[in-house]
């Protein structure tokens, strides 16, 4: 999962750039979205900070903030633009080489997170300790600064730009072969459609399995706990494979929440459990059940991730309440046609 940089206000009121996993982010196709922050500091904050796959949970801080930038691959990069971002926002005069290295007088969380804390004379003084070389060490570590410091951050960021720089023809390159690639799919798939025999979708088969469709957070709490039985899960899975009759995977998914879940019930949940004006179910917290989509939404050309589940289950929510209140409405589906596709066709 990438990274984000995002603008958010500080205990004081002033406002600073953060680098962030967009897992902590409410909505990333919103310029102006909540961040939630965790509830710690200190090394488990930084690992937070610095895994690209980390998730917000509903317990943590909730802020207003600004997205700057989404989708940076690299943590590296997201510092980079940071530092790039500031000093657009901020003229400096020229520093000479005494001041070129100077911290900024508001670390961000992660300088915060990232930085050993490095005791004072006075702290020394005060501590007491077991033997005298303890406090030799720790006057050593006072005294001599990091090796990382005689680095500045401009350096660091014209390192970064220039392995930017090379990287740009490298991906440029990918993704005409990515192109290529896809230009010979679909001129494949169109010649099978034109020459191959016509696929008569599967009439859906009889599997007894014990369940009812979710209408409340009692249920989908007992469906997610029963899930945790791996031959109720294959069955489960079974049940709803042979009651599908689409092959694309977004379109698979949306059959399955048609299956699973109520019209009434969907209107209740959230990603993640933050609603306006009350408090939603959580569908995040449901891990099994986000196991079960990506089984669902994999086949044999798609890998489905976590990542494609939180956006799929994101959108649905955020239109359920448009949908329950639609009568006589047949099983939902995708209408997203690639444009890759129609414009090959028209060739």
């Amino acid at each position: 999962m990438p990274f984000a940089i995002v603008e958010a206000s500080d205990e004081d009121g002033s406002k600073d750039l953060y680098v962030v996993p967009e897992g902590w982010l409410l909505d990333t196709e919103q310029t102006e979205t909540i961040l939630l922050w965790p509830r710690c500091d200190g090394p488990k904050l930084y690992k937070l900070l610095t895994d690209g796959e980390s998730v917000a949970n509903t317990k943590w801080m909730k802020m207003d903030c600004v997205v700057k930038r989404i989708n940076i691959s690299h943590l590296s990069f997201a510092h980079a633009h940071v530092s790039k971002l500031k000093g657009e926002c901020i003229e400096t005069p020229p520093l000479d080489n005494s001041s070129r290295v100077q911290k900024s007088p508001t670390p961000t969380p992660v300088e915060e997170a990232a930085s050993p804390t490095v005791p004072s004379a006075d702290e020394c003084t005060n501590e007491k300790e077991s033997s005298l070389s303890k406090t030799v060490t720790w006057g050593k570590r006072a005294a001599a600064p990091p090796p990382v410091r005689k680095i500045s951050e401009q350096d660091f960021y014209n390192f970064l730009k220039a392995v930017e720089q090379k990287l740009t023809p490298l991906e440029a390159f990918v993704r005409k072969i990515a192109d290529k690639v896809l230009y010979l799919e679909t001129q494949a798939e169109i010649v099978r459609h034109r020459i191959g025999p016509e696929v008569v979708p599967k009439a859906p088969s009889f599997i007894d399995v014990d369940f009812k469709q979710i209408d409340s957070l009692e249920s989908i709490e007992k469906f997610n706990t029963k899930l945790l039985d791996e031959s109720y899960r294959n069955k489960i899975y079974e049940w709803l494979n042979s009651q599908m009759l689409e092959t694309k995977s977004e379109n698979r998914m949306t059959e399955a929440i048609d299956l699973l879940f109520t019209k009434r019930f969907m209107p209740k949940c959230s990603w993640t459990g933050i609603g306006r004006g009350r408090e939603k179910i959580a569908m995040m917290r449901m891990v099994n059940i986000m196991k079960l989509f990506r089984r669902i939404g994999t086949t044999g050309s798609t890998i489905v991730n976590q990542r494609m589940v939180m956006v799929f289950f994101m959108k649905k929510l955020r239109n359920a309440v448009r949908h329950s209140e639609i009568k006589h409405l047949r099983r939902s589906t995708s209408h997203n046609v690639p444009k890759q596709s129609v414009k090959l066709e028209g060739q």
